[in-house]
């Protein structure tokens, strides 16, 4: 089971055609799509890129706080990624239903890839010990060099079991 943050395309092209050229088996994708906005501006996009998965499961779109846009569903998804000739694509209703899914369809050698969000409700489940991962937030970060405050943030900064932070600082003179 491979987890990645595929929300755009682009990623997830990129990642399935890794799997593809990685794997002896088939290959079971899974995916939430992130924000209504974002599936409507890119749903042809969306409706192509998971040509190197022999499955396709999506889950229902999470809102991430939008307002729904009319015409732009998971169900309407699967079926423009059928209709552009994709030979299994399937809608997951519950997240509940994704193991019993998923271990009537694999075989050892297939890969199973989770494209999602990695603390949206429901899919945040291992899938293999069926515990739910708790979702993982920094509420305030601060960056300091010697006893000068270079910057903070405040918030929830969603952050997966392996948290990088990268950013350049370059000081400069005091005028």
């Amino acid at each position: 089971i491979f987890d990645d943050y595929g929300h755009h395309p682009v990623e997830i092209k990129a990642v399935l055609q890794a799997a593809r050229e990685s794997c002896k088996g088939r290959i079971i994708a899974v995916h939430q799509p992130h924000r209504y906005s974002r599936v409507a501006s890119l749903f042809d996009e969306f409706a192509s890129c998971f040509n190197d998965a022999d499955t396709i499961f999506i889950a229902p779109i999470y809102s991430a706080g939008e307002d729904p846009i009319a015409g732009v569903t998971s169900e309407e998804l699967v079926s423009k990624i059928k209709s552009g000739g994709h030979r299994d694509a399937r809608f997951l209703a519950s997240p509940d239903a994704l193991a019993p899914f998923v271990a009537s369809l694999t075989s050892p050698g297939d890969f199973v890839v989770m494209l999602r969000h990695p603390n949206n409700s429901g899919l945040q489940m291992d899938q293999v010990t069926r515990l739910y991962t708790p979702a993982r937030y920094v509420d305030h970060l601060a960056i300091y060099q010697d006893d000068d405050l270079i910057f903070s943030v405040e918030g929830g900064i969603s952050i997966s079991e392996d948290p990088n932070f990268r950013f350049d600082f370059a000081r400069s003179e005091a005028k």
